[in-house]
Formats: structure tokens, sequence, C-alpha cells
């Protein structure tokens, strides 16, 4: 299928596409980057951050789950 639509759009579409792909794949980089930083940051402050634990038992029927009631 991808490759279907591929074929059928124009080469300037495909090549635009490209770009915007490059391009957010910088913008990623810069972001974990910043991320590495600030999680660098807070580990030298000495901060305590708790976060809360998931809950990922698994669920006891075969019915999937609904929202609780309120």
């Amino acid at each position: 299928m991808t490759r279907d639509i591929v074929e059928w759009l124009p080469h300037s579409s495909i090549t635009a596409l490209l770009v915007a792909v490059v391009l957010l794949f910088e913008i990623i980089v810069l972001f974990s980057g910043r991320v590495q930083e600030l999680v660098q940051a807070i580990q030298m402050s000495g901060l305590q951050i708790s976060l809360p634990v998931p809950y990922l038992a698994p669920y006891s029927t075969s019915e999937p789950p609904r929202p609780a009631d309120t």
C-alpha cells in the first residue's frame, strides 16, 4: 500500500515529505539532548522526584476494560 501511495505522489511531494521527516528527526535529536541536560541538572541538584508507579496487573476477565462509574 505504501508503495502505491509513493508511486502516485508527484516527485515534488515526495521530496517535501522527505525534507519534513529529516527536519522532524533533527527536532527530536535536539529535544532528546535538552531532556538529557535537564535530567542531569535535576540529578546534580539532589532534587528527588517521585513518579507514580503504573498499575500493570492483567485484567482478571476477558472483557475489555470499562471506565469507572462516577
